[in-house]
């Protein structure tokens, strides 16, 4: 079974147990995205090295589509 987590915003992650839990989730996840570059860049920096990617959340850019479409 793959795991992913999708569009995630983190921060402020100060405590070493909620960095340990983060770093623990991210390394069993398959694809790792990330809303915006400052939360990449924040998870990047408590040591997770895995490859992650910046994409827009899917919910605010899921609410833009409906109010065009009506």
């Amino acid at each position: 079974m793959k795991c992913f987590v999708l569009n995630v915003g983190a921060g402020p992650l100060v405590r070493p147990l909620a960095k340990w839990f983060v770093r623990t989730a991210l390394s069993f996840a398959d694809y790792a995205s990330f809303r915006d570059a400052d939360s990449r860049n924040l998870i990047h920096k408590i040591g997770v090295t895995r490859q992650t990617h910046v994409v827009c959340d899917s919910a605010y850019s899921f609410s833009q589509l409906l109010l065009t479409e009506f």
